[in-house]
């Protein structure tokens, strides 16, 4: 029974000092500090600092006098106050955690741009090529566009396609049934591909996540590439 009280005392929080502590004061409700270190098998140099902890916790009271005294509060009464404290202060840590979260998500936003016109599009696209050393590009059915920059690129290239395109230089991969249209700068900022109503459309991320998920995809499709 004293091991099972025991180990419940540590998962709500309590030191292995503090639940010998209270397991003693279960037993004996009260005492001097010396008798309920010779009770718990506590050194009695630290009993005063673990009592201490547990006052305030809430859970027992230290009587001050000669000598001091500690008693155990009923456990009906302190553990469910005990209770309500750690829920309090779980809910603010989570309140700090979330409010930290959006903070950083929306300076993440701030990093996306979203551009739309076949023109705009390609004159951007060639802008970020030209200014690469490195580029990734997973591109299902490349356009003529897009071929033309790559047989001209001289950085650090690797394409995957549903088909080979031997004009193309660099590492070229085929993966079957891709659908996905994306490139990968630098591995610092990605360039994904779609198409609304015959118009190119596509948005620049330099978020860490959104990198993170892309070079992600990009790994799994290079495993599976013939």
């Amino acid at each position: 029974m004293d091991s099972e009280i025991r180990e419940s005392l540590l998962k709500l929080g309590l030191s292995d000092y503090e639940a010998k502590t209270m397991l003693a004061l279960m037993r004996k409700c009260s005492g001097t500090m010396r008798e309920i270190s010779r009770e718990s098998g506590i050194p009695y140099q630290k009993i005063y600092q673990v009592c201490e902890g547990l006052e305030e916790k809430g859970l027992v009271k230290v009587i001050h006098g000669r000598p001091k005294r500690v008693k155990l509060i009923d456990p009906e009464t302190s553990l469910r106050i005990y209770r309500e404290k750690l829920v309090e202060n779980i809910d603010r840590y989570i309140s700090v955690v979330m409010r930290s979260w959006k903070e950083v998500k929306s300076k993440e936003a701030d990093r996306s741009v979203h551009v739309r016109g076949n023109r705009a599009v390609m004159r951007l696209i060639k802008k970020f090529i030209d200014q690469s050393n490195k580029l990734d590009v997973v591109y299902d059915k490349p356009p003529d566009w897009l071929v033309k920059m790559l047989e001209r690129y001289h950085g650090e290239l690797t394409f995957i396609s549903t088909t080979p395109v031997s004009s193309i230089k660099g590492k070229v991969k085929v993966v079957r049934g891709l659908s996905s249209k994306f490139m990968i700068f630098d591995d610092s900022l990605a360039a994904t591909f779609s198409e609304d109503e015959g118009e190119m459309e596509v948005i620049l991320d330099s978020c860490k996540g959104c990198l993170y998920q892309v070079r992600e995809h990009f790994s799994l499709l290079t495993s599976m590439s013939e």
